[in-house]
Protein backbone atom coordinates (compact mmCIF):
# COMPACT_ATOMS: atom_id res chain seq x y z
CA UNK A 1 0.00 0.00 0.00
CA UNK A 2 1.32 3.42 -0.98
CA UNK A 3 1.30 5.99 1.81
CA UNK A 4 -0.56 9.30 1.55
CA UNK A 5 2.78 11.12 1.88
CA UNK A 6 3.90 9.61 -1.42
CA UNK A 7 0.57 10.13 -3.21
CA UNK A 8 0.30 13.77 -2.12
CA UNK A 9 3.84 14.84 -1.10
CA UNK A 10 4.22 18.05 0.87
CA UNK A 11 7.41 19.83 1.95
CA UNK A 12 8.00 19.84 5.69
CA UNK A 13 8.49 23.63 5.71
CA UNK A 14 7.06 26.51 3.68
CA UNK A 15 9.02 27.07 0.49
CA UNK A 16 9.21 30.04 -1.88
CA UNK A 17 7.46 29.51 -5.23
CA UNK A 18 10.59 28.60 -7.22
CA UNK A 19 11.70 26.08 -4.57
CA UNK A 20 8.17 24.67 -4.32
CA UNK A 21 8.11 24.05 -8.08
CA UNK A 22 11.46 22.29 -7.78
CA UNK A 23 10.13 20.16 -4.90
CA UNK A 24 7.05 19.02 -6.83
CA UNK A 25 9.09 18.41 -9.99
CA UNK A 26 11.55 16.11 -8.19
CA UNK A 27 8.73 14.32 -6.32
CA UNK A 28 6.82 13.81 -9.56
CA UNK A 29 9.87 12.41 -11.37
CA UNK A 30 10.70 10.08 -8.49
CA UNK A 31 7.08 8.92 -8.20
CA UNK A 32 7.01 8.09 -11.92
CA UNK A 33 10.16 6.02 -11.44
CA UNK A 34 8.55 4.45 -8.34
CA UNK A 35 11.48 5.61 -6.23
CA UNK A 36 9.70 8.09 -3.92
CA UNK A 37 9.48 7.12 -0.25
CA UNK A 38 8.11 9.21 2.65
CA UNK A 39 11.56 9.42 4.24
CA UNK A 40 12.85 11.15 1.06
CA UNK A 41 10.61 14.18 1.54
CA UNK A 42 12.80 15.91 4.15
CA UNK A 43 15.87 15.64 1.93
CA UNK A 44 13.91 16.74 -1.16
CA UNK A 45 12.60 19.75 0.81
CA UNK A 46 16.17 20.66 1.79
CA UNK A 47 17.30 20.24 -1.82
CA UNK A 48 14.47 22.50 -2.99
CA UNK A 49 15.39 25.18 -0.45
CA UNK A 50 19.04 24.99 -1.49
CA UNK A 51 18.11 25.08 -5.18
CA UNK A 52 16.12 28.24 -4.46
CA UNK A 53 19.14 29.81 -2.76
CA UNK A 54 21.29 28.91 -5.78
CA UNK A 55 18.73 30.41 -8.15
CA UNK A 56 18.27 33.62 -6.14
CA UNK A 57 22.01 34.10 -5.58
CA UNK A 58 22.78 33.56 -9.25
CA UNK A 59 20.11 36.12 -10.19
CA UNK A 60 21.57 38.62 -7.70
CA UNK A 61 25.05 38.24 -9.16
CA UNK A 62 23.67 38.46 -12.68
CA UNK A 63 21.69 41.62 -11.86
CA UNK A 64 24.36 43.41 -9.79
CA UNK A 65 27.38 42.28 -11.78
CA UNK A 66 30.04 39.66 -11.32
CA UNK A 67 32.42 42.13 -9.71
CA UNK A 68 31.98 44.93 -7.21
CA UNK A 69 34.20 47.56 -5.67
CA UNK A 70 35.96 46.70 -2.43
CA UNK A 71 36.47 49.04 0.54
CA UNK A 72 39.73 50.40 -0.88
CA UNK A 73 38.36 50.78 -4.41
CA UNK A 74 39.77 47.55 -5.81
CA UNK A 75 37.69 45.29 -8.06
CA UNK A 76 36.56 42.13 -6.21
CA UNK A 77 34.24 39.21 -6.88
CA UNK A 78 30.67 39.75 -5.75
CA UNK A 79 30.36 38.59 -2.09
CA UNK A 80 27.41 36.40 -3.06
CA UNK A 81 29.85 34.06 -4.84
CA UNK A 82 30.69 32.47 -1.47
CA UNK A 83 26.99 31.83 -0.77
CA UNK A 84 26.57 30.38 -4.27
CA UNK A 85 29.65 28.17 -3.88
CA UNK A 86 28.50 26.86 -0.50
CA UNK A 87 24.93 26.22 -1.71
CA UNK A 88 26.19 24.35 -4.77
CA UNK A 89 28.38 22.13 -2.59
CA UNK A 90 25.47 21.36 -0.27
CA UNK A 91 23.13 20.67 -3.20
CA UNK A 92 25.65 18.27 -4.77
CA UNK A 93 26.00 16.37 -1.47
CA UNK A 94 22.22 16.03 -1.17
CA UNK A 95 21.85 15.02 -4.82
CA UNK A 96 24.46 12.32 -4.26
CA UNK A 97 22.52 11.05 -1.23
CA UNK A 98 19.42 10.83 -3.43
CA UNK A 99 21.31 8.84 -6.07
CA UNK A 100 21.31 11.74 -8.53
CA UNK A 101 25.07 12.07 -8.86
CA UNK A 102 26.92 11.00 -12.01
CA UNK A 103 28.47 7.93 -10.37
CA UNK A 104 25.07 6.71 -9.18
CA UNK A 105 23.48 7.29 -12.60
CA UNK A 106 26.34 5.41 -14.27
CA UNK A 107 25.96 2.56 -11.79
CA UNK A 108 22.21 2.40 -12.50
CA UNK A 109 22.83 2.40 -16.27
CA UNK A 110 25.30 -0.49 -15.94
CA UNK A 111 22.82 -2.43 -13.78
CA UNK A 112 20.04 -1.81 -16.31
CA UNK A 113 22.26 -3.06 -19.17
CA UNK A 114 23.18 -6.22 -17.27
CA UNK A 115 19.50 -6.87 -16.48
CA UNK A 116 18.57 -6.43 -20.15
CA UNK A 117 21.41 -8.75 -21.24
CA UNK A 118 20.25 -11.43 -18.81
CA UNK A 119 16.65 -11.09 -20.03
CA UNK A 120 17.72 -11.39 -23.68
CA UNK A 121 19.66 -14.63 -23.19
CA UNK A 122 17.73 -17.62 -24.47
CA UNK A 123 16.50 -19.92 -21.75
CA UNK A 124 17.46 -23.52 -22.38
CA UNK A 125 15.72 -26.23 -20.49
CA UNK A 126 17.94 -29.30 -20.25
CA UNK A 127 15.33 -31.54 -18.64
Amino acid sequence: MISEEVINPQPYMPLPKWSLNFFYGVCQDMAKAQKLAPEDLVLITNMAMTAGIINDTYQLIKDEGYYTTGSTGQKIKHPAYEILKSALQEFNKMADKMGMGPVNRLRMAINQKSIKKEDSKPKIDLD
